[in-house]
Parts: C-alpha cells; structure tokens; sequence
C-alpha cells in the first residue's frame, strides 16, 4: 500500500495528538494538595469510589465550599471535589463532582 502525502501528513498529526494527550493525562491533570485538610478530602473521596482495572479516578480539582451550604448539606469537611474518569489511566471519559 502506498501512501500519499497528505496520509503521511494526517498520521503523523494523529501520532502528535495522540501524545499530547497522554503527556497531559500523565503529568499535567491532577490536583496537588495544599492542606492537611484537602489531603484528608482526597482520601476520603478515593475511600468511597474504587478504581476499576480499566477506569481510574484522579482528583483534578477542589473548591471549598461556604458554610451556609456545608451545613445545609450536612457535609463533613466542606469541599467539592472534582474527579475526572480516565480509561486505562490516559484516555478522558467523564468528569464528576463530590461533596466531601
């Protein structure tokens, strides 16, 4: 099979995507505790939700919440914790948001 010019183009765009998006999934996305507070948020979160053998769950963000709501929610530690799906541990699937 002989490709042409602009297949070889594509493939090689396709390659360089392909690692962007692993380079970022591996070593950009993830969030980076700043408390002793925010590590025990994290813990609890990882706690409740298992990993499965093809789904992994990174914490990718934290957003503390008001008072008002943590006690209208009942809510422990008062953060939302923003996690993000990936298959196989590189590929993005979902993202989802925790009240801790």
């Amino acid at each position: 099979m002989k490709w042409n010019k602009r297949e070889k183009l594509l493939l090689l765009v396709s390659i360089l995507l392909l690692v962007v998006l692993v380079s970022k999934s591996l070593f950009y996305d993830g969030y980076v505790p700043q408390t002793k507070e925010e590590e025990l948020a994290i813990a609890k979160v990882h706690e409740v939700l298992k990993d499965s053998s093809m789904i992994k769950n990174k914490v990718v963000g934290m957003k503390k919440i008001s008072e008002e709501t943590k006690q209208e929610q009942k809510i422990e530690l008062g953060y939302m914790v923003t996690l993000r799906k990936y298959l196989l541990g590189i590929i993005p699937v979902g993202e989802s948001r925790v009240l801790v």
